[in-house]
């Protein structure tokens, strides 16, 4: 499979997440019977050895936003998300924020084997919503210590190395359903607990995109 991988820069603060590459999402082309596609830009950053650092923002004036508590069936609302695994065929973490910046956090093999954050450690993401005149946005920060303990094994992230990811804008309640993805998704019906359509993150000095390359 081909694909475009993404280069994520090494950080040393948050700031600094502006040097990373803008990539804009693409529509999914699921049957949700009308066109509303808003532009939506995904940037993503390793805070040295802290963290991964993710921003989504999506030109969406009025969002759907419902919920306000951890857990909450967010993804009804306008939605944000990233889902990321350490390895090809591992547990993947699903974090999925909306504009109050309530999100749900899981961990599991597939769409039917999840295991909220929350049930089995204190460490948290951070998340942090954003507004904007014509639009809104959030951004997550998620500890190397927290991903160590969804994966049960050591995750950290350094110049070269790779982990395996999709960013998602969705709104599955709202007036105009609509669903994005930065790496395609190439199945009939709206599924984003696909991680065999995650696409590789490469973690380099500075971010960008590569050219199409194949995947790990």
């Amino acid at each position: 499979m081909k694909n475009t991988v993404y280069a994520a820069p090494l950080l040393t603060g948050r700031s600094a997440l502006n040097t990373a590459e803008p990539v804009v999402l693409t529509d999914c082309g699921w049957p949700v019977g009308n066109s509303f596609c808003p532009l939506t830009s995904f940037r993503c950053g390793v805070l040295k050895g802290q963290g991964l650092l993710v921003r989504l923002f999506t030109q969406e004036p009025e969002p759907r936003a419902i919920y306000t508590e951890r857990d909450d069936p967010v993804w009804t609302d306008s939605c944000l998300e990233f889902f990321f695994q350490a390895k090809r065929g591992g547990d993947y973490v699903n974090l999925e924020m909306n504009a109050n910046g309530a999100y749900l956090s899981a961990v599991g093999a597939g769409r039917a084997d999840r295991r909220f954050l929350r049930s089995f450690t204190d460490l948290t993401v951070s998340v942090t919503p954003f507004r904007q005149p014509d639009g809104w946005g959030v951004e997550a920060f998620v500890p190397f210590a927290l991903a160590s303990a969804c994966f049960g094994e050591p995750f950290s992230l350094a110049a070269g190395d790779v982990f395996f990811a999709n960013a998602y804008k969705c709104a599955d309640d709202a007036p105009q359903p609509h669903y994005q993805s930065l790496f395609p998704v190439r199945v009939p019906q709206p599924d984003f607990h696909r991680p065999e359509w995650f696409g590789t993150i490469l973690v380099t000095e500075n971010g960008g995109i590569t050219d199409d390359r194949q995947l790990i």
